[in-house]
């Protein structure tokens, strides 16, 4: 039996757009003769309420945690040079929870005030950062090739100089997360953090039956 396509079928068939339900369609339910579909649903829907209440208890531990534990880490490394990025808490189970303050910082957003908090250091411990994009939808490959290879040049050539973007932002220098704590006092370094705060990971080994540390 042969059926041929409506003109308007053929249409949405071929077409690229994303499908729109049309205004009062409902949708289809599932059958349930045994009830068991209804249980899944249940639980599934009661996890999922469990689930995000859980998500917001630990976001609000773990920002608990990290406030205990960032000025402790600031006074057990002041004036060490062989400092330890990481500290630990113990359970009282005895399991161990590992609190690492990273060398991964975000971009300063208040150069002033945080220039004024480094002091004379300030020159050279920040530096300013540029970053480059080029935002394309799928660009043809002989066309990024030549861009990354002569980035300054082939942007002019190619015609992409007007989606061109440079962002400019201000960041500690490498070592910086080794030497804060021998150059600045505890109290120093907890105003640095509201300024340039880095990021926090906490793990703790074995979680979840998994050798390698959780991130949490």
């Amino acid at each position: 039996m042969n059926i041929t396509r409506q003109p308007s079928e053929q249409n949405y068939i071929n077409s690229k757009q994303v499908y729109q339900r049309p205004a009062g369609l409902s949708h289809p339910i599932l059958p349930d003769p045994d009830g068991s579909l209804s249980r899944l649903v249940s639980q599934y829907l009661e996890d999922a309420r469990n689930r995000d209440a859980l998500k917001k208890r630990m976001e609000r531990d773990r920002t608990e945690l990290i406030s205990l534990a960032q000025p402790f880490h600031h006074r057990h490394d002041f004036e060490r040079r062989a400092f330890s990025p990481v500290v630990e808490a113990l359970a009282r189970d005895g399991a161990r929870l590992s609190i690492a303050f990273t060398n991964s910082y975000n971009a300063i957003t208040d150069e002033a005030t945080m220039l004024t908090l480094a002091g004379p250091d300030g020159a050279r411990l920040f530096e300013h950062a540029i970053t480059i994009s080029i935002p394309l939808k799928d660009p043809p490959k002989s066309v990024m090739d030549l861009a990354v290879k002569e980035i300054r040049t082939v942007l002019r050539r190619c015609g992409l100089s007007p989606s061109l973007t440079i962002k400019e932002e201000m960041k500690p220098v490498k070592w910086f997360h080794q030497e804060r704590h021998r150059l600045f006092t505890p109290e120093h370094n907890a105003e640095i953090d509201q300024v340039a705060p880095c990021k926090v990971i906490l793990r703790c080994p074995g979680l979840h039956s998994n050798a390698e540390p959780q991130n949490l």
